[in-house]
């Protein structure tokens, strides 16, 4: 008997792993591509280790005669009367409970819009897709002029009241429920007599495990490198984030170049450092359950 003719992508792997010149170039596009993504924070880190002088008098990545990286961060949480420490803290504040509101909301609103009817539903859901396409450059302006005419600018709800509502956090909740047992486990806690509430909070949220930890993390992945709003609406430093406060630094120095202000160098990169390692962490401890959220909707329709 025959064997099925192979579809398109099937051929494509048995090609691939039958050409020794197609595997070869495929694996040296990929070396070309990790070294592109993991060579800026090989720079960092040699960076971290050197001092002003040898950032700007030096190969960029050879690693310095003597490396000290601990002077680096004293001096970094210690300059200008600790105000990386306070611009680090007002990050994990913004980013934590912005972060998990902004969840919050969205699989409730998702798990509205997958389980209750009603006229304009698919209009909203369609909008909501056309949001999440437009650039959120776009719109801090806007958001700043609203802000400010509300007298919340230089104010910390004038960067938590923007950054509750994710419009693409709720299309994913609802394109995951979508594509699972969600209506049937509903109602049949509807049979057992449960309350709505109890139904959202003990079946329904843990059900959406993976796209909440999914969502959560590119939300606050978002919020945590967010420079413009910040910027825009903040003019307090003492309120400020690592983004805005980093910038600020970078200006300061372009503008002392050749003076002694060029040290703050070392702190922008020894500061860039600190700001990578919290995301990376949180990367690593939930990768088992964003890995499952990858898939979102995969199985809808």
């Amino acid at each position: 008997m025959p064997d099925a003719p192979l579809s398109g992508n099937a051929r494509t792997i048995r090609l691939t792993k039958t050409n020794p010149y197609i595997r070869a170039f495929a694996f040296a596009v990929m070396v070309v591509f990790a070294v592109y993504a993991v060579l800026p924070f090989y720079w960092l880190i040699i960076a971290a280790t050197k001092t002003n002088g040898g950032i700007v008098g030096s190969l960029g990545l050879s690693l310095p005669s003597r490396p000290d990286p601990l002077t680096n961060l004293r001096h970094l949480f210690s300059y200008d009367g600790n105000i990386f420490l306070q611009w680090t803290f007002n990050s994990f504040l913004y980013t934590a409970v912005a972060g998990a509101a902004a969840t919050a909301l969205s699989l409730m609103a998702g798990y509205a819009l997958y389980i209750y009817r009603f006229p304009g539903r698919k209009l909203l859901l369609g909008s909501l897709v056309a949001v999440s396409a437009i650039p959120g450059t776009t719109l801090a302006f806007p958001l700043y002029f609203l802000i400010a005419h509300l007298k919340l600018a230089n104010n910390l709800l004038g960067v938590f009241l923007p950054l509750l509502v994710s419009p693409f956090g709720v299309f994913l909740m609802w394109l995951y429920l979508s594509s699972t047992d969600c209506l049937a486990v509903v109602q049949a806690g509807r049979i057992d007599g449960a309350r709505e509430i109890r139904i959202f909070r003990s079946l329904v949220a843990p059900l959406a495990s993976p796209a909440i930890v999914t969502v959560f993390l590119l939300i606050i992945v978002s919020i945590w490198n967010n420079y413009l709003l910040p910027y825009l609406v903040l003019s307090n430093p003492r309120l400020q984030p690592v983004t805005v406060g980093l910038a600020q630094w970078v200006a300061y120095g372009g503008a002392n170049v050749g003076s002694s202000h060029q040290l703050l160098y070392t702190l922008i990169v020894t500061g860039a450092i600190v700001f990578i390692l919290p995301v990376l962490a949180l990367f690593l401890v939930l990768q088992r359950y964003w890995r499952d959220g990858l898939s979102l909707g995969s199985t809808v329709g």
